[in-house]
């Protein structure tokens, strides 16, 4: 069995992020959420954030809203680039 997910997030004109990670996290209008391999297969809207977990690092995505799909451990998250502090110039940050 296969301990990460396969991950891409982005717009209609760039790709943010793409690559294996062991977890994410989010927000929607109900509350916090994680995803973690093997997770039940969803769709969301998201807000506020998204951030990976590869390894040590954790990468922050700044965002205002997006769409999350989550099916047979891979996620897909789709973010509008007017609606993306992505492409606004904000700075993905890493933390370990």
């Amino acid at each position: 069995m296969d301990k990460s997910l396969s991950i891409l997030v982005r717009s209609s004109e760039k790709i943010f992020f793409s690559g294996q990670a062991n977890a994410l996290s989010s927000r929607n209008d109900k509350g916090a959420f994680d995803v973690l391999p093997e997770h039940a297969n969803f769709i969301s809207l998201i807000k506020e954030a998204l951030v990976i977990y590869t390894g040590p690092i954790r990468k922050i995505f700044p965002l205002k809203m997006g769409v999350l799909k989550v099916c047979n451990n891979k996620v897909s998250v789709f973010v509008q680039s007017e609606n993306s502090a992505l492409t606004l110039g904000q700075k993905v940050e890493e933390k370990t």
